[in-house]
């Protein structure tokens, strides 16, 4: 009787289990809500090619790709930076240059510290391709030999540097990952130039275009407000701070 009982409790609850799953499958094949723009699934909202999906309560993993990288200019302004401050040249004056539209790599010439670099004339811009890298190549030997021979190193608007005080070599700029935030510079240790041989050469290499297929779109929802339920994904769109 008892052995009765138990499999037929068992059975109940295996065919339970089963229509929730079947369930939860037809849901997430059946538009929850639909329209000529976009449709929102039990676990998914997929717009024309695109789609993005609750991989649990707190993660959500998209599969767009922003049409943005297919439009950014090959022109850029920058300027270095000793210690992260605003101090190579005077306000305005910034290095110039056109990145390779043809190529997924281009390198500056080599750009002495406080001399600015011009835009050539009549030279046509055009737009990167994703994945585009650039070089930076800054000549400090004129800065490094001032802190050797007198300790210090005079700015452009007389403010001295002394040896001691330096801290390295920054980039900032106009076009990303470059900002204009001589404030905050120091807290990109991305933007700043090394002499990896010691000979006064600085150097960094940036992405100036990443590719689409280099993003890592997923977005951890775990520190959220949270929301509530039976439909996954409802719970990490809303989590993620939309609303249905």
């Amino acid at each position: 009787m008892f052995s009765f009982k138990f499999c037929n409790l068992f059975f109940r609850c295996a065919l339970t289990f089963l229509c929730l799953v079947l369930a939860t499958n037809m849901q997430a094949q059946h538009p929850l809500w639909k329209s000529d723009a976009y449709a929102i699934y039990a676990d998914s909202v997929v717009q024309q090619n695109y789609r993005a999906y609750a991989k649990s309560r707190y993660e959500l993993i998209s599969d767009y790709k922003s049409p943005a990288n297919e439009f950014k200019s090959s022109a850029i302004t920058f300027k270095f930076s000793i210690n992260g401050k605003d101090n190579e040249m005077l306000s305005g004056n910034d290095h110039h240059f056109n990145i390779s539209s043809s190529s997924l790599y281009s390198e500056t010439p080599l750009i002495k510290f406080g001399k600015q670099m011009k835009p050539v004339k009549g030279e046509k811009t055009g737009f990167l391709k994703p994945g585009t890298t650039l070089k930076l190549r800054l000549d400090m030997r004129e800065v490094l030999n001032a802190f050797k021979t007198k300790g210090y190193y005079t700015a452009f608007d007389g403010t001295k540097i002394y040896k001691e005080d330096f801290h390295g070599v920054f980039v900032a700029g106009s076009s990303a990952p470059l900002i204009w935030d001589f404030d905050n510079l120091v807290h990109h240790p991305e933007l700043e130039l090394k002499d990896e041989d010691g000979d006064g050469i600085y150097e960094i290499l940036l992405k100036m275009n990443v590719a689409e297929d280099e993003k890592e779109n997923t977005f951890a929802l775990a520190t959220n407000p949270r929301y509530h339920s039976i439909s996954i994904c409802r719970i990490t769109l809303c989590n993620a701070g939309c609303f249905i």
